[in-house]
């Protein structure tokens, strides 16, 4: 090694130390949190000194119709989405034939039309029986 390499390389360790150096020194602790607040403690200790208030459980009596629960399920938005029936959308040109599921636009069959697996049978690129995504 000449003259300039090593040089090179002790100013690269040079700028790595004092960047590292630098950036710690900046580097600022972030406040360390209360360990306990007495008016929390208090106000725990009071709660428990009240008697128990009977609370009536009335959502647990009435049963949710199906549309309820699939709000619930899937929210406001996609409760509509959430029923309806499965179809199947064909799309065929020169090179492939694929078919999509309405549901979930999933990708349900992708063959190719010109080329041919070992036993004659044509390429099957995605085959997804139960239409569930990759």
């Amino acid at each position: 090694m000449d003259r300039n390499t090593i040089l090179g390389f002790v100013m690269m360790f040079i700028v790595v130390v004092g960047w590292t150096l630098w950036q710690q020194a900046n580097y600022e602790e972030p406040p360390k949190k209360p360990k306990a607040d007495t008016t929390q403690v208090e106000q725990n200790i009071i709660e428990e000194d009240l008697p128990p208030i009977a609370q009536l459980d009335t959502l647990g009596q009435i049963p949710l119709d199906d549309s309820l629960a699939s709000v619930k399920q899937y929210g406001n938005a996609f409760a509509s989405f959430s029923e309806g029936s499965e179809q199947f959308i064909t799309i065929e040109n020169d090179l492939l034939v694929a078919q999509i599921s309405s549901k979930g636009g999933a990708i349900r069959n992708w063959r190719l039309k010109n080329f041919k697996k070992w036993d004659g049978v044509p390429t099957q690129l995605i085959w997804n029986e139960r239409g569930e995504l990759f």
